[in-house]
């Protein structure tokens, strides 16, 4: 799949209008069978949470999609496949917090990327967070440098490698009397795609289907 400004407006005009949400989000989380689950939502004393699900072109002009991998010495969420984000701060707006993240996580200044909308708010209940996704793209890839305290790998993958359906597998495990299938994406030798990230990246995903 390639990358062109043409693509990149017509998912600017998809992004500021009706998402998939829920229903993408769903086909990714293993709890969806919970009947609870659908109430679950966040609170006045929820975090809030931005990440920058960022888009550009490698030297071979396919679009992707940068990915990180979390420190194992982190305290939250540690060795996880995640996009660039944290908590607000101060009177930060969702964007502003994506974008000094960004920096801060993968040293890409935020001069050099371009806002171009937002997906559906999320809500991690592990963690407590009310997410809220925003997309953006730069027009070449960046040279990275990455925080180690944050990030100990940045993963760059192609979009057409998660449109490849090959490319999606499914966990068991055993809890309780119940088993629970946990679908991911294989985009790293040791480390899944799932959870939040993956769920995310889903509703991305089905807005990038209908465009192509």
């Amino acid at each position: 799949m390639e990358f062109s400004y043409e693509f990149i407006e017509k998912l600017k005009e998809k992004l500021n209008g009706e998402l998939p949400g829920r229903a993408a989000h769903l086909e990714m989380n293993p709890l969806h069978f919970n009947p609870n689950f659908p109430k679950l939502s966040p609170d006045e004393t929820s975090h809030q949470t931005a990440v920058l699900v960022l888009l550009f072109p490698n030297s071979k002009n396919k679009l992707c999609v940068l990915l990180t991998l979390r420190s194992d010495t982190l305290k939250n969420h540690s060795g996880e496949i995640s996009f660039p984000g944290g908590h607000l701060e101060g009177n930060e707006d969702f964007a502003q917090a994506a974008l000094r993240e960004t920096f801060e996580e993968v040293g890409i200044p935020s001069e050099k990327l371009n806002i171009i909308g937002k997906l559906s708010p999320f809500y991690a209940l592990p963690s407590d967070s009310f997410i809220q996704p925003i997309v953006g793209y730069t027009e070449h890839e960046e040279n990275l440098s990455l925080n180690p305290d944050e990030v100990q790998e940045a993963i760059i993958v192609p979009i057409e490698d998660l449109l490849n359906p090959d490319n999606l597998d499914k966990k068991v495990i055993e809890r309780g009397q119940q088993t629970i299938q946990i679908p991911y994406w294989k985009v790293h030798p040791n480390r899944p795609l799932w959870g939040a990230t993956a769920m995310i990246m889903n509703e991305l995903l089905a807005i990038i289907r209908n465009l192509v």
